[in-house]
């Protein structure tokens, strides 16, 4: 998996339990507390994102 470390983070947040979940060509992601960025690079992917700032 030493590519993976390779690779830039597509977000960072200050939630440690963030989860992302990918089904077909949706990618659902669940954040609690604060998104500090997020890139999405591909436009092959339809992204959701369900956050709180709690």
């Amino acid at each position: 998996m030493a590519h993976i470390d390779d690779q830039r983070a597509f977000m960072v947040t200050s939630d440690s339990k963030a989860t992302a979940t990918a089904n077909n060509d949706h990618l659902y992601l669940r954040v609690r507390g604060d998104i500090y960025s997020f890139d999405n690079g591909s436009y092959k992917v339809i992204v959701h994102l369900d956050a709180a700032p709690y």
